[in-house]
C-alpha cells in the first residue's frame, strides 16, 4: 500500500472520529472482513498490515471513539481497552404526572411498571421523537 493512500485512510478515519461516527460503524467500516482496507488481501499482506503504522493508528482511533461513545474502558491492569459492562440498572427521575400515567398504563395492560419503561425504552429513538413533535 502506497504511503499516499495510507495518509487517505488515516484522514478519513480522524474526520469519522472528528464526526463522531457510532463506534460499530467505524469499526466495520475499517475491520470487518468486506472492509475497503482488507478486501482482497492475501493472509500474508493482512499479517504485514496489522504489523504496521497504519494498523496501529488505526486502532488507536478506534479506541479513543469506543471510550469516548461508552462501549470500551480502559482496563487498568493490562493497560488495554476491553468491552464496557453495565449493570443493567440506573435511577431516572421524571415529571410526577409521568410516573402517574406510566403506572395508569402499566396496570391497565397488567405489566410491572419496570417492564413497560424497558419496552418504551427499548423503541428506536426516531419513534420517540415522531410522536413527541
Amino acid at each position: 500500500m502506497t504511503n499516499e493512500r495510507e495518509t487517505e485512510i488515516i484522514t478519513e478515519a480522524e474526520e469519522m472520529v472528528e464526526k463522531n461516527v457510532d463506534f460499530r460503524i467505524f469499526h466495520n467500516h475499517f475491520f470487518s472482513q468486506t472492509s475497503s482496507l482488507l478486501k482482497g488481501l492475501s493472509k500474508e499482506q493482512r499479517e504485514d498490515l496489522v504489523a504496521g503504522n497504519l494498523y496501529s493508528r488505526l486502532t488507536d482511533l478506534e479506541t479513543q471513539l469506543g471510550i469516548e461513545q461508552g462501549f470500551l474502558v480502559m482496563d487498568l491492569e493490562t493497560g488495554t481497552a476491553v468491552e464496557k459492562e453495565y449493570s443493567g440498572i440506573f435511577n431516572m427521575r421524571v415529571a410526577k404526572t409521568l410516573h402517574k400515567e406510566l403506572v395508569i398504563e402499566a396496570k391497565r395492560e397488567g405489566v410491572p411498571l419496570n417492564s413497560l419503561c424497558v419496552l418504551k425504552l427499548s423503541q428506536p429513538l426516531k419513534n420517540c421523537l415522531a410522536t413527541s413533535a
